[in-house]
């Protein structure tokens, strides 16, 4: 039987409806951002002007009062802001050693947008001096290609400050120059193979082509330019004698045998990469087979992937030794090299309880998927 609708009953589709829009690029993510954050103090100043009057019978607040109301309101910001901070650093620390550095960091002190890259940068003011000063400005450099899209390189040597690693995170330092070479290879082939890998499925190859050769001239213009500030700092008319070119095949040998320091050894890591991946690029170019450029991008990520694996694999079992020795369990850590110490130091080997880990998932899963 069908009823018949009056027009005293509610009409059945009048309800609360909603739609969503992604926000498909970080330029319109970052205003939209803003208006969120815009919005959250909202609530604080209606409720700081409805109380005005109500909390006080209708009289003026007294000066000590206001004060009060107002500190009220900062305080909530604060706490709101630092919330949002524990957040981040949930999602950008691949480990909890790098979650504390961050937060021993504390908030930047600006945050700003590049319309021209296309992402965001936190800014911390910091006093450095000397070989540190120079080799903090390698953080980030972006090519524009015909894509439109701006290409990050990931910078390797990330510094971790000592001071701020938790008490149960276990120390190991290196003392082997070659144990210390390979750790170094492996995080810049590390380093510049996640950042082609990630830019290979947003861009063209030819694309993909422009910022392989990108990369390797990169490497090898920091790299350059750090030898030449080292040369300075020593005696003077010192020449630095140094092998024009370092086979990637015994790179931890050779560099451990020209690396006079930590710092030597992690930028002829840099220069060995850089002539590793230049030479990737040839051997592509001249093999006859490859008759498209996506060819060519695929040889050249197939020999880096290649190549890392190996230094990887050797990395791990210098690792696994020194901690054998050391009567520990591997099964209770999850290893991590620190070639970077902050301020200061030779690197070393750092066990985070696996307990430890576990406190913060979002960075084990990060871990996990690297």
């Amino acid at each position: 039987m069908t009823k018949t609708m009056t027009s005293e009953e509610p009409l059945a589709d009048r309800q609360s409806r909603q739609f969503s829009v992604p926000v498909a690029n970080m330029r319109a993510g970052w205003a939209i951002a803003h208006i969120d954050a815009f919005r959250e103090l909202l609530p604080e100043l209606i409720r700081f002007h409805d109380s005005l009057d109500a909390g006080n019978g209708g009289a003026s607040l007294t000066p000590t009062l206001l004060r009060a109301r107002v500190m009220e309101i900062i305080d909530a910001i604060n706490d709101k802001t630092k919330a949002r901070w524990e957040e981040y650093i949930r999602l950008a620390a691949l480990l909890p050693m790098e979650g504390e550095t961050l937060r021993e960091a504390g908030l930047p002190d600006h945050i700003t947008y590049d319309p021209a890259k296309g992402i965001p940068f936190l800014t911390w003011k910091t006093e450095v001096d000397g070989p540190m000063a120079s080799w903090r400005q390698i953080h980030i450099n972006i090519l524009e290609d015909t894509s439109g899209q701006p290409f990050v390189l990931t910078p390797p040597f990330r510094p971790i400050s000592i001071d701020c690693l938790p008490k149960q995170v276990v120390r190991i330092q290196i003392t082997d120059p070659v144990h210390a070479a390979a750790a170094a290879v492996d995080e810049v082939i590390t380093s510049a193979l996640g950042d082609l890998l990630r830019a290979r499925s947003a861009v063209s190859a030819r694309d993909n082509w422009v910022r392989m050769r990108m990369v390797s001239n990169f490497y090898t213009a920091i790299a350059q330019g750090r030898i030449k500030d080292m040369a300075l700092d020593d005696f003077k008319d010192w020449v630095i004698s140094l092998p024009e070119k370092i086979s990637i095949l015994n790179a931890p040998a050779e560099i451990a045998r020209h690396g006079s320091s930590a710092v030597m050894i992690q930028v002829l890591a840099m220069r060995t990469v850089a002539s590793f991946i230049g030479d990737c690029l040839d051997r592509a170019e001249q093999e006859p087979e490859n008759t498209t450029q996506e060819m060519r991008v695929s040889q050249v990520i197939d020999e880096m992937q290649t190549y890392a694996k190996r230094i990887t694999a050797r990395t791990n079992s210098y690792n696994e030794l020194l901690i054998t020795e050391q009567g520990l369990n591997l099964r209770d850590y999850i290893i991590q090299m620190v070639n970077r110490p902050a301020p200061r130091g030779t690197p070393f080997i750092a066990l985070v309880p696996k307990s430890l880990a576990e406190e913060n998932p979002v960075a084990e899963l990060n871990r996990a998927t690297g």
